[in-house]
This record gives C-alpha cells, structure tokens and sequence, in this order.
C-alpha cells in the first residue's frame, strides 16, 4: 500500500506524508528509495532522507520481521522518516546509523 498525501498547514509550506508497506525481500530498499525521491523531486539536499530511508529499510529486510511499513513525513525542510516492522521499536545498530548521518547533516531550520 501507497499513500502520499498533501495537507495545508499554518504557514507557507505544506505537509506532505507517505505511508508504504514494503516486501521483505531485498528489492525493498529500492522501492523505498523511489518514493522517497518521488516525494522530493526538486531539491537534491534531501537525498540524505534518501539514504536514511535506504539503510532503515535494508536493516528491517535483514533483521526484522514482515511486515514492514515506511512512514515519511515532510513539512518544509523537516523530515520524519520511521521504518517499523512487526516487533516493538528497538534502540539498535539502526537508530545509531540514522542518528549518525542525521547529526553529519546537520540541523536544519524550517517554518516556525
């Protein structure tokens, strides 16, 4: 299942969301990919969103359990990303690599 969906917000910018239930299978990680990107065509700064998105899944697909959902969010230059499967929410290798390159990628300030 694919949503996208466009919601109006207080402000100058709108919030878009994406919800994507992916295989367990290896070809995951590109599905996620091309979403992700099809969720940000304009600007190629959010292609650490892409590689965030990328490594949560391919660790979910190698470690996880099906099924796994992809849940992106973006307001502005802010993006939600989480990648669940069906076990409860771990403090794992995963979250310190995501962690990690969104520190590298440093903050970023969007509407208030």
């Amino acid at each position: 299942m694919t949503e996208i969906r466009n919601f109006a917000c207080l402000g100058p910018c709108p919030v878009s969301t994406l919800r994507l239930r992916l295989p367990c299978a290896p070809k995951a990680p590109v599905i996620a990919r091309r979403a992700v990107r099809a969720m940000f065509p304009e600007s190629a700064e959010f292609e650490v969103a892409v590689l965030i998105v990328s490594e949560l899944v391919a660790h979910a697909v190698d470690h996880g359990v099906p099924s796994i959902v992809l849940r992106v969010t973006r307001h502005c230059d802010r993006v939600r990303i989480s990648v669940g499967d069906g076990r409860p929410a771990a403090n794992g290798r995963a979250a310190r690599v995501a962690l990690e390159i969104t520190r590298e990628s440093g903050p970023r300030h969007g509407c208030r």
